[in-house]
């Protein structure tokens, strides 16, 4: 199978040296891990993207996304931005979203065009409370087209190696946007129980072209002026994804208070709960799917929903049975939730087509 996906601009320019190693967005990563394991099965896999140096290895080919025309296609996945759905292709081309965005985000509205929502394939979504929520606002996709293929992850990161995890140690990555300026209230009320405990917090500062000289967003250093000034809290630049799954190791419990933009799955949550270290989250959108039994869920539209998340997290700091059953029972599940199963499964889903 012949197997393209368009992407996204990243802030660095892809090139052969830093492919599959530097960090970008979450969908990006999902989509560069995936086609590694397809190349495995013996297919072709080309990504287009804004920003790169386009180059050839073996059956990979990373091209501009003005030289999607001088190709033609037979599987087009499109990861985002989601209007390039609707140009007209080559005859016989199979067209696939694979969104992480949720109902409400602005990319999706190009399928209030009933013709664009009728010439794609199929609609690939992360989870069942993301196909739920864009059915209900998105009435031209067709349910029998909407399917559901969860993320995977990089098997060859989750060996522990050795790798106890500290108990005052804690972790959370993500964006800034989804909920980082919680820890201003949370983590203060973790150091009267803890007075020691760190949280190393790796967020993307630079996902996006801000308004600064260096990329930065304006709002992302006010709040990080504030998060500096809170003993504990470590600010740490993205690193690669293998870095990172170190990271998780070290950590007793991944923090994820999310109480602003909505997920539809989350690769973080879902790589800390397979390593075995429990994740903290709030309650809402995709995140219970992703979690399942591997962390502690809370309500966050509850009064002292903040109270609640600390209570939790202190809970599991004392109860250390508690939290490594917490910890096994992600484990046991990583066999089924490699990228290495999630090709398989990718692969026969587009035979179907």
């Amino acid at each position: 199978m012949k197997i393209s996906f368009w992407l996204t601009s990243t802030t660095r320019i892809m090139n052969k040296d830093n492919w599959g190693n530097a960090p970008m967005g979450g969908a990006e990563i999902s989509a560069v891990q995936l086609g590694e394991e397809i190349l495995k099965l013996g297919h072709d896999v080309t990504y287009y993207l804004q920003r790169c140096e386009p180059f050839d290895k073996d059956n990979l080919h990373i091209r501009l996304h003005r030289q999607v025309d001088e190709e033609t296609h037979e599987y087009f996945i499109c990861v985002r931005p989601h209007a390039i759905l609707s140009t007209e292709f080559n005859k016989g081309i199979k067209k696939i979203l694979w969104s992480g965005d949720a109902a409400d985000q602005s990319s999706n509205n190009i399928f209030y065009d009933k013709d664009t929502a009728d010439s794609i394939t199929a609609f690939v979504f992360k989870s069942n409370w993301q196909k739920e929520k864009v059915l209900e606002q998105y009435f031209y996709i067709k349910p029998e087209k909407s399917h559901v293929i969860y993320n995977g992850v990089k098997g060859e990161y989750f060996s522990r190696n050795g790798i106890i995890p500290n108990p005052k140690r804690f972790i959370h990555t993500s964006t800034f946007y989804r909920g980082l300026l919680n820890f201003i209230d949370i983590w203060p009320m973790i150091l009267t129980e803890i007075p020691d405990a760190e949280i190393h917090v790796f967020s993307k500062t630079d996902l996006y072209h801000g308004g600064l000289p260096d990329g930065k967003q304006e709002s992302w250093v006010m709040l990080a002026e504030r998060l500096v000034q809170i003993p504990g809290i470590v600010l740490r630049e993205p690193v690669p994804q293998y870095i990172l799954m170190g990271e998780i190791k070290k950590a007793w419990l991944m923090l994820y208070p999310n109480s602003g933009f909505v997920e539809s799955s989350c690769g973080s949550v879902q790589q800390s709960v397979l390593m075995g270290t429990p994740v903290i989250a709030t309650k809402r959108a995709g995140l219970p799917e992703t979690i399942k039994e591997g962390g502690i869920l809370i309500e966050q539209s509850e009064e002292y929903w903040k109270e609640k998340f600390v209570e939790a997290t202190l809970e599991l700091c004392r109860d250390t049975q508690r939290r490594n059953r917490i910890a096994e029972y992600g484990q046991k599940r990583l066999p089924e939730e490699t990228w290495e199963q999630r090709a398989i499964q990718w692969q026969d889903f587009l035979r179907c087509l």
